[in-house]
């Protein structure tokens, strides 16, 4: 059997739970590591709550946030400045709470500018060297999460 150990709670499991709430759910699963995200409809990342009132919270259920979920469209060239920036901001909160990675969401919509395959996987690599340092320089990891649409 897979230890709990090994698992993470994501919080879109239910997003209008306080952040409190869903760390005592975290916890009462046996869980010891969650994952928070920045797409929840008026919440932000820690809610309302300042980062010591979060750390204060995680480590009364002896929780650690594995990462931040996500990055959105990282790859796409005309946003590059915008998603330096956003990228920025997401790891002073990440660092803030004692996060080490963020998620990196691919743009999937080939409707939308019908990108070749080769245009996808240079925007993508260009994207990555133009964060790795930024990841480096704060001792983050950056996970790249192909979403599994056929068009990932």
């Amino acid at each position: 059997m897979i230890e709990r150990s090994q698992f993470a709670l994501n919080r879109i499991i239910s997003p209008n739970m306080e952040m409190e709430a869903f760390f005592q759910l975290s916890r009462s699963l046996g869980l010891s590591k969650v994952e928070l995200r920045n797409d929840l409809p008026e919440r932000g990342i820690i809610d309302s709550v300042s980062p010591q009132r979060t750390m204060e919270m995680l480590d009364k259920y002896s929780l650690q946030v594995l990462s931040i979920n996500a990055l959105q469209r990282f790859n796409v060239d005309s946003l590059a400045n915008e998603t330096l920036e956003q990228l920025e901001r997401l790891i002073d909160i990440a660092r803030s709470i004692g996060c080490r990675a963020i998620v990196l969401c691919p743009d999937n919509n080939v409707e939308a500018g019908a990108r070749l395959d080769k245009e996808l996987y240079q925007s993508t690599l260009k994207a990555l060297q133009r964060m790795g340092p930024i990841f480096a320089d704060n001792g983050m990891q950056g996970y790249v999460e192909p979403l599994g649409f056929d068009s990932s």
